[in-house]
């Protein structure tokens, strides 16, 4: 499978490395019934200073850009996020086929676009004259903006207080996915279903919820991207490809915390299989594109693993990272279950 790194700017975490074991628990559990909610969860508390020390990127970028259009579409993209940061209401596009990607662009990576900014549907995006890009803002002065821009930052670097310093990317995966689906509502007739209002006020649906997960991780350092398709049986759908162990995973925030899940606290759809993933909803991947981005191929690309497949039927749970495991209850089953993801 062809296989491309981030940038060094943007590159993926240090893989994680052992192989998986699942042990019968030893920890006592007030667990009475089998749905998420009723089982209590006790927290992984270190006394030591383990803050997370988060700082916004503006330029994070999914790889299938990079695979797509190479290291000129980063250049392109840093020029965009600068122009917009600066108030500016163009940009340069060498190409006008950088143009078909950025709506896409702005409801994954550059969600910060869309605290303050839109593309004018009724006018084109491109100008093949001056070989530009061009948006419209909301705010009226670029104290506004910035304003708008701060209130964005602040408002994702709240997710991250589930983070710890040193955390690996199974760990940051792992625990924003919980902190994430804990607070998020499924709501599929808003008149605002970005990625970015998601993030902000705790409500969307499946592209809303593909595009905000994306975001976060990419905001860590966590090579991922949305992805999507189509079912008879389920319609049209959104989810997440998460790179972790050099492997591609299946994750569905939005199964998680809809009917269909745990109410958000469990991980029966984290870290699927390229086969769980096609079960689950009756989606056939290799219909689907390897990303959003035009022309990509999945079955070229995608290298899918199998190792999270034991948490198909886990509807709570925990991080232990002092043991490197993860402590899960299984539905219908009050006995707590142990895997460990270090060595």
């Amino acid at each position: 499978m062809k296989k491309f790194l981030l940038l060094t700017m943007i590159c993926i975490g240090v893989m994680i490395g052992g192989c998986s074991q699942v042990k019968k628990g030893t920890i006592s559990s007030s667990a009475k019934e089998e749905t998420g909610s009723d089982i209590k969860i006790s927290e992984d508390v270190n006394s030591q200073n383990t803050k997370y020390d988060f700082k916004y990127n503006p330029y994070v970028l999914s790889k299938e850009f990079l695979i797509k259009y190479g290291k000129e579409y980063f250049d392109f993209y840093k020029n965009f996020v600068d122009a917009y940061l600066n108030y500016e209401s163009s940009c340069s596009c060498p190409k006008e086929e950088y143009s078909y990607e950025v709506d896409f662009l702005t409801n994954s990576n550059f969600l910060m676009f869309n605290a303050d900014a839109y593309f004018d549907n009724e006018k084109s995006i491109y100008d093949e004259e001056t070989k530009t890009i061009h948006w419209v803002y909301e705010s009226n002065s670029k104290k506004e903006h910035d304003r708008k821009i701060k209130e964005f930052e602040n408002q994702v670097a709240t997710y991250m207080c589930c983070l710890q310093k040193g955390d690996n990317d199974f760990e940051k995966t792992i625990a924003l996915y919980k902190e994430f689906n804990s607070r998020m509502k499924y709501n599929k007739n808003l008149d605002d279903e970005s990625p970015y209002h998601a993030l902000m006020e705790g409500t969307g649906k499946c592209t809303s919820f593909s595009g905000a997960y994306c975001h976060l991780l990419l905001q860590v350092g966590v090579d991922s991207l949305t992805n999507g398709g189509f079912s008879q049986k389920s319609g049209g759908h959104s989810w997440n490809i998460v790179h972790l162990d050099d492997k591609d995973y299946f994750m569905d925030t939005t199964y998680e915390v809809g009917s269909k899940g745990s109410a958000g606290k469990g991980l029966l759809y984290f870290g699927m299989s390229k086969e769980e993933r096609e079960e689950i909803g009756g989606f056939s991947i290799y219909n689907s594109q390897y990303g959003d981005v035009n022309d990509l191929k999945i079955q070229d690309y995608l290298d899918s693993g199998n190792r999270y497949s034991i948490f198909r039927n886990c509807v709570n749970f925990e991080l232990k990272r002092n043991r490197g495991c993860v402590v899960y209850y299984n539905k219908g089953n009050c006995e707590p279950k142990e895997f460990y993801y270090k060595k």
